[in-house]
């Protein structure tokens, strides 16, 4: 490079003689098109070496990280490089690696994620199915290698892609330390029975797919403290769900084909918070009154006529949504909640002066004893077995007795033809007079079943 600057200078000086003396044969004009290109092409070879010279620094091997780091030291490191998007060398057996990693680079290898804990594959842009080694954006699928070697994975986030599926089903039960799983906003139809195999797995988010069903074997997440399943269209939940005994949120709204719950829901005596509104349910399990845990509920936009006669179990209930829907009254036993929110609008509810309405919902019965039929169909509710035996053991007239039966609202043992009912009219939660239905199984027998009173109440 020294040796065509000095060009440059030397021509450029042998051209300012020209110039200043005036030497017969050399017209300026040219002399200044010369020092023009000499220079241009001088300017050229110095960027074009330039440009070499950076380019060989670039192929120089980097040398690995020190595997003398901490962990806290190797935290830090992978945060500064989570800006960057850094692209990984092929040590990956290095500690650095077992941290966390937030955004994958564009030249990571998928045998890589063997050590990482947390992988964010999210808010890319491309439509074309990729594979986990080639460019992150908008993934349809991932390859087999990305499942096999995620052992080490406690958070994956795979949100806001267009995911058909989850890959492989046998391969994803290989990320067994998996802590948190973020699927939300893709176009997942089911999930794969081997996802049952997480069974560390605290946090499961399926929002806003296409899910028809839940499989069985989610009933054997066992950790699972927070399920959401909002915005799909399931028709159906396992009954396996109820085996979730550490759950504390299920959000299940906005399912327009979700009519029923299964009826041991009272299993999830740790639910704290649950939203079944915009579903097309038109009752309730009366085992909910069981979920004592119960802090905040929203049912709102469903088809429910009654609510659980038992509602008033739920002691640390502090926040209620049945807005839209179909009911008439309230169970009595909602007078024993203090209630912070609660929300009832657009609801058919009874008037006091609708008398005849009212008089209607009134009942006594006349015999002081509820027939044999009546305490053998209690019976089977009461010890559960009807679950337990062949419905084909019970008698014709018993099963079409078993398709309904309701909750003392009193003692909550079951009844079917033979009870009592009254309805009267009162003020609770302060600014809210309300309906208040209540139903008898042993009104003459005083000392098991006593009313309500809750006109002494208020």
């Amino acid at each position: 490079m020294d040796s065509w600057i000095r060009s440059l200078l030397e021509i450029s000086r042998w051209i300012g003689e020209r110039l200043d003396y005036h030497v017969d044969g050399c017209n300026p004009v040219v002399a200044i098109l010369m020092l023009t290109l000499v220079s241009m092409i001088c300017v050229y070879r110095y960027l074009q070496a330039d440009t070499a010279d950076d380019s060989h620094s670039r192929r120089r091997p980097q040398k690995a990280p020190r595997a003398s780091h901490s962990k806290k030291e190797s935290r830090q490191l992978a945060k500064k490089k989570h800006k960057k998007a850094p692209s990984f060398s092929s040590n990956h057996g290095h500690s650095a690696y077992t941290t966390v990693v937030y955004h994958v680079g564009p030249r990571i290898r998928p045998e890589l994620l063997c050590n990482l804990c947390k992988v964010v594959i999210a808010k890319s842009g491309s439509t074309e199915p990729v594979v986990f080694a080639a460019k992150l954006h908008k993934y349809e699928a991932l390859s087999t290698t990305a499942w096999i070697c995620g052992s080490q994975l406690t958070s994956l986030n795979l949100s806001n892609n267009r995911l058909n599926s989850l890959p492989l089903e046998d391969c994803i039960g290989n990320c067994d330390k998996l802590l948190e799983l973020d699927c939300k906003n893709n176009q997942l139809r089911r999930l794969p029975a081997s996802i049952g195999l997480l069974r560390r797995l605290q946090v499961l988010n399926l929002t806003n797919n296409f899910m028809t069903e839940l499989p069985s074997d989610i009933g054997q997440l066992l950790c699972l403290e927070e399920l959401c399943v909002h915005s799909n269209r399931l028709k159906s939940l396992p009954d396996t769900l109820c085996n979730l005994i550490n759950l504390r949120d299920l959000y299940l709204g906005e399912n327009h084909r979700l009519k029923k719950l299964p009826h041991n829901f009272g299993f999830l005596i740790r639910l704290a918070e649950l939203d079944i509104s915009s579903c097309s349910l038109d009752h309730l399990p009366e085992s909910l009154s069981n979920c004592t845990s119960l802090s905040k509920v929203w049912m709102s936009h469903n088809k429910l006529k009654y609510l659980p006669s038992q509602l008033g179990r739920l002691h640390q209930l502090k926040e209620l949504h049945v807005c839209n829907n179909k009911l008439r009254y309230f169970p009595a036993s909602i007078s024993y909640l203090q209630l912070y929110t609660f929300r009832a609008t657009n609801n058919p509810l009874l008037n006091e002066w609708d008398k005849d309405k009212c008089e209607d919902l009134r009942s006594h019965p006349r015999q002081s004893l509820p027939p044999l039929q009546e305490l053998a169909a209690r019976t089977l509710v009461k010890e559960q077995l009807v679950y337990r035996y062949p419905r084909s053991l019970i008698p014709r007239q018993l099963r079409e007795k078993l398709k309904s039966y309701r909750r003392c609202s009193c003692c909550g043992e079951p009844f079917f033809d033979y009870y009592k009912s009254d309805l009267c009219f009162a003020t609770v939660f302060v600014f809210h007079r309300l309906p208040l239905y209540q139903q008898i199984c042993s009104p003459h027998i005083n000392d098991r079943c006593s009313e309500v009173n809750i006109q002494q109440r208020y």
